[in-house]
């Protein structure tokens, strides 16, 4: 038996056309790492004397614990750099009044490491500002507001 197939309006040329498909996938790590200190944590340098010759450190602890299957997690730990960056890894706080004021200050916390599933861990976190940076600072209060983010 033979089957015919008209096509009206086709070109009898046949040309044809072709088009790319990119495909990704993410696969998801066996493991979750999550902080669990909740809320915001308040980094309070408190009042810096700009005739000071030492920097002015302050240091917080925020826990976490990873989850999973594998019976040891390794995590990675990186900052957003706050609202008034004046680059990558140069955090700086604004002043609450006069905007176009600025304190840069450093933050230092572990970049990555490995913990046992199921294990409350507490990581330090320390905030500096130098001498160099208060020294000529405007007189005011400063603030800023960066995110930690911890995976996988």
């Amino acid at each position: 038996m033979a089957l015919v197939l008209v096509c009206a309006g086709s070109d009898p040329a046949g040309a044809a056309d072709s088009h790319a498909l990119a495909v990704t996938a993410s696969v998801l790590s066996k493991n979750i790492c999550r902080f669990q200190t909740t809320g915001p944590t308040a980094v309070a340098f408190g009042t810096i004397n700009p005739a000071a010759t030492a920097a002015v450190t302050t240091n917080i602890t925020l826990q976490y614990r990873c989850n999973g299957s594998d019976a040891v997690a390794s995590w990675a730990v990186a900052s957003d750099d706050g609202l008034y960056e004046s680059g990558a890894g140069q955090p700086r706080m604004r002043h609450a009044t006069v905007t176009t004021a600025f304190l840069p200050y450093a933050l230092t916390f572990p970049a990555a490491g490995t913990v046992p599933r199921n294990v409350v861990r507490n990581m330090s976190v320390s905030a500096t500002v130098t001498p160099a940076n208060f020294a000529n600072a405007l007189a005011g209060a400063y603030a800023d507001t960066l995110v930690l983010t911890i995976q996988p």
